[in-house]
């Protein structure tokens, strides 16, 4: 668990009565005080969540299309990268650019 995740679960388990001081709860797991209340207040994400929202393909979709192209290469059928843009250009249920395959990989 990263350090502003534990500060965000510290806040989430004051008691109601409880008063909450955003520099405290900062400085006790090394966080800036400005990002905690950001994040808390739901202003901003983590990179990573914030980056799942420009991904053509979701994370899980692409473990599935991971696993598709291991299975279709222990069965001896390389899929070409045509086959592989096809493929998760259904699953994100849009059409998908010609180099992003390159980026995939």
């Amino acid at each position: 668990m990263q350090s502003i995740d534990a500060a965000l679960a510290a806040i989430n388990a004051l008691k109601p009565n409880e008063k909450l001081v955003y520099s405290q709860i900062a400085k006790k797991y090394g966080v800036d005080p400005g990002t905690l209340s950001r994040r808390h207040r739901g202003i901003s994400r983590s990179r990573q969540a914030a980056a799942q929202n420009q991904q053509a393909v979701h994370p899980q979709h692409e473990a599935e299309l991971i696993d598709y192209i291991d299975r279709l290469t222990k069965r001896g059928l390389a899929p070409t990268r045509s086959i592989i843009r096809n493929i998760a250009s259904q699953l994100a249920q849009k059409q998908l650019g010609y180099h992003w395959v390159d980026r995939f990989v």
